[in-house]
């Protein structure tokens, strides 16, 4: 009876033995060796194991487990062979699964790769022989396609390349000094040449842009930037090294433009804009040097009100008046004397009604009716101007 009792006590040691090794290896790489042996150890004297370290049965370190968080779970994860380390598992954002891994040969990073929500590798950096980026490419929209790609020389970025619509074809290049943009190239229709060139300040920020607006191979538009803002565009539409067309910005918004409309070498419309509309516009109609057209608009940015001096003597003879962009009313000198006594009326921007001041004492003494066909129809006279 003896005999058989401690024969099932010695099977029951046995169990818990075997148990033990069982799920003292669980939580392990698979592929370790039943002989291994790992270290529990707690740096901070917290109570809580924030390292373990495991070896084979000769006493080789196999495997690294680190809480760098002490948050009680382990998120990073050494392997070793030959004492050496060749790869890190890492969970950067202490929640999930692993989302970065590092590569290494003879003691040194090779490669890295990071991982996304989808498990998918989102960003990949080639390291040099002193273990410097000296290549990234990264997924930045997560479709699953490289369409960002660093260049790096002794650990600082210096150039990059983009493929915006992800089609093969390389159409945004930017270069860098000490980590920030110095130039970026973007080829908008992939006609192999730029149609934008932005420059960047010590800062960082745009100073200056070039843009090729017509497409046609020819920059014709200078953007300047203050603190990276907008505040300037000049304009050559007929590449002749003369500016056109001077736009100023303020907020992002333009303020104030001037045209040279008939490409004379001289400025001859003025617009002045408030919340990005045209309040206010004045012209040089004939190009000799004097404004003869100034014009107010609504909040909509539509004509509101225009006087003109339409003879060019230096005398407004015509005013008219607009309502939601339509011509209601015409006021003008119809016989050059600097009196303007002849108002025409419009409805549906068709002529309805005309009247005048013959004797000019300010009061009407002659009214013309026309039909919807701009036909005259009635007329009546004061003849005695009474």
């Amino acid at each position: 009876m003896g005999h058989v009792w401690r024969r099932r006590r010695c099977i029951a040691i046995l169990c818990f033995v075997l148990s033990l090794a069982f799920f003292s290896l669980i939580d392990l790489p698979l592929g370790f060796a039943e002989q291994q042996r790992c270290v529990e150890k707690d740096t901070n004297d917290d109570e809580v194991i924030d390292q373990i370290i495991c070896f084979d049965e000769n006493r080789q370190l196999q495997v690294m487990k680190v809480d760098t968080n002490k948050d009680g779970d382990m998120d990073r994860f050494q392997y070793y062979e030959n004492q050496q380390i060749v790869r890190m598992e890492r969970n950067l954002d202490h929640k999930g699964p692993i989302d970065c891994i590092d590569y290494f040969s003879d003691g040194k990073r090779t490669r890295q790769e990071r991982f996304n929500d989808k498990a998918e590798v989102d960003r990949l950096t080639i390291f040099d022989e002193n273990e410097n980026p000296l290549k990234m490419k990264t997924d930045k929209n997560g479709s699953g396609f490289f369409d960002t790609i660093y260049y790096f020389e002794n650990g600082e970025l210096a150039s990059s390349t983009r493929d915006t619509d992800e089609n093969g074809t390389i159409n945004v290049r930017q270069s860098y000094a000490d980590n920030k943009p110095v130039q970026r190239k973007v080829d908008d229709n992939e006609d192999n040449q730029y149609e934008r060139v932005i420059y960047y300040d010590d800062s960082g920020l745009p100073e200056k842009s070039r843009h090729d607006l017509k497409e046609d191979g020819k920059m014709d538009t200078t953007r300047f930037y203050e603190e990276g803002n907008l505040v300037r565009q000049e304009k050559d539409k007929n590449y002749d090294g003369k500016i056109d067309s001077v736009t100023q910005f303020q907020g992002g918004d333009p303020v104030k433009q001037k045209k040279d409309s008939n490409l004379d070498g001289q400025f001859d419309v003025f617009t002045t804009f408030e919340s990005g509309s045209p309040v206010s516009q004045e012209k040089d109609t004939n190009y000799d040097g004097s404004r003869d057209y100034f014009a107010r608009f609504d909040s909509e940015g539509r004509l509101q009100f225009v006087k003109e001096d339409s003879r060019h003597t230096g005398t407004i003879d015509r005013k008219r008046y607009f309502k939601a962009g339509k011509q209601v009313r015409v006021v003008y000198d119809a016989d050059g004397d600097g009196f303007l006594e002849t108002v025409t009326y419009f409805d549906n921007e068709k002529i309805s009604r005309q009247t005048k001041d013959q004797n000019k004492d300010g009061r009407v003494d002659m009214t013309l009716y026309f039909n919807g066909r701009e036909e005259k129809e009635k007329v009546t006279i004061d003849t005695d101007y009474n």
